[in-house]
């Protein structure tokens, strides 16, 4: 008689810790995917930005090095879902991002190059700099609990991984 109290208990603490689990492994699945649809939102617009700045430029001798980073935000390929964990995570990526911020702030101080649209590609670089370690932390976290057990096992269970 005296087991069964401690069967219930540890049976309802294995419960709840499942229930807890799960929603944290939710949670985390959630925010990943909210934050990657925010990232591939900025970065088509930044794409489409960098474009339509390249087809109005006629380009400077002095100033082909900044041009050059700028045709690489036009050239960078798409980042949808399939790709953002390789991209994201590909250094020369993060350091890219810092190179091209700053080949656009030495084209701010140009004065016969639109201000507005180099003011926006410098805000859509400086939100994908700031997004990126966010979203890597949130992809180290979700592997970490999805591969090592016991949450192995409510991941497995419930398809998350």
């Amino acid at each position: 008689m005296g087991f069964i109290p401690i069967i219930l208990f540890s049976l309802a603490f294995i419960f709840l810790w499942g229930i807890v689990n799960y929603n944290s492994l939710r949670k985390i699945r959630n925010e990943i995917l909210q934050l990657q649809e925010s990232i591939i939102e900025v970065s088509l617009k930044r794409k489409n930005l960098a474009t339509e700045l390249l087809s109005g430029l006629s380009i400077i001798e002095a100033d082909k090095e900044n041009i050059a980073s700028i045709m690489k935000i036009g050239d960078n390929p798409l980042i949808d879902a399939d790709n953002i964990r390789q991209v994201l995570g590909n250094e020369v990526s993060r350091t890219q991002l810092s190179v091209e911020l700053n080949a656009l702030s030495q084209l701010k101080e140009i004065p016969r190059y639109p201000s507005g649209q180099i003011n926006s590609l410098i805000d859509f670089t400086r939100q994908l700099i700031e997004m990126q370690p966010r979203i890597m932390d949130l992809f180290h976290n979700y592997q970490d609990m999805v591969s090592k057990p016991p949450s192995r096992f409510i991941a497995r269970l419930f398809g998350f991984g």
